[in-house]
């Protein structure tokens, strides 16, 4: 979780938001890891984060590679595209 870093969560949550998926607990845990490194998801949070991109997975929600991006941003363009970590400097 850690590993992918913030940028990623920050468009995994922004993502539930624009296809209004996710409850509160689950936007909650993933807002937590955006926030990192000043927050760290616990181990609990942690555990509904992974259940939520697993069911997520199946409903289109992008995880893999991403495809295309905005270049001011270096976010997706497209809804449901595909996410990767950020790149490190």
């Amino acid at each position: 979780m850690v590993k992918m870093g913030a940028r990623f969560w920050k468009d995994v949550a922004q993502w539930l938001i624009d296809e209004n998926e996710g409850d509160a607990k689950e936007r909650g845990c993933v807002n937590v890891a955006a926030s990192m490194p000043n927050k760290i998801p616990s181990d609990k949070q942690s555990a509904v984060i992974v259940q939520l991109m697993k069911r997520l997975s199946k409903v289109g929600c992008p995880t893999g590679s991403r495809t295309s991006t905005d270049h001011h941003h270096d976010r997706p363009t497209a809804r449901r595209n595909t996410l990767e970590p950020s790149a490190k400097p």
